[in-house]
């Protein structure tokens, strides 16, 4: 025999009503959790990233797990590793060496920062950073000094030609994040 369909009934409307009742605290407590993991990720925005090339090792070897911090970025500091828009499409990544204002030198693969050798890794100029054979790259035919919302940047790994040796300075509204930390290293960037 079929079952006959429920008729409406002030029985039917207080299950409704009791499961709803029940239902409704866990429901908003699940929008409260989406909406606040939403502010978060908004403002922290930090996600994986993973290595392409070897241009920034020894700090992110090739093919390794790195998490950026998106965000539009107005002032840049020494040493920073940030992530840029390529001028020719894409993104790379790159080490901040100098700032607006100061002066970037490079002479016989020796870089000096406002007139002093400049430091990488506990290494000091003069010793020269950058592979022998490159002079297109290891001399500036004079200082170069930094314009206001511009950076100078490197990569870590000097033979490669993506950073300002070969594009120049680039302008700070090109930066779409901060590199923040590196997997393997287990430690902040």
């Amino acid at each position: 025999m079929l079952k006959q369909p429920e008729r409406y009934s002030a029985r039917s409307k207080d299950n409704w009503q009791a499961r709803l009742s029940r239902l409704l605290p866990h429901a908003l407590l699940v929008l409260l959790l989406v909406v606040a993991a939403n502010l978060l990720l908004r403002y922290l925005w930090v996600h994986p990233v993973r290595m392409s090339s070897k241009s920034m090792e020894p700090t992110i070897p090739a093919h390794s797990l790195f998490f950026v911090q998106e965000q539009s970025i107005d002032a840049v500091s020494h040493r920073q590793v940030v992530q840029v828009d390529h001028p020719l499409g894409g993104r790379l990544y790159c080490r901040v060496v100098a700032v607006e204002g100061e002066t970037v030198e490079l002479t016989n693969g020796n870089l000096f920062v406002a007139g002093k050798p400049f430091s990488i890794s506990g290494v000091t100029s003069p010793q020269p950073i950058f592979p022998a054979g490159m002079s297109h790259r290891d001399n500036l035919s004079s200082a170069l000094t930094i314009r206001p919302g511009f950076f100078f940047c490197l990569n870590d790994n000097r033979a490669y030609l993506n950073d300002s040796r070969t594009f120049g300075p680039f302008e700070l509204r090109h930066i779409t994040g901060r590199v923040r930390y590196h997997r393997w290293l287990g430690s902040k960037i």
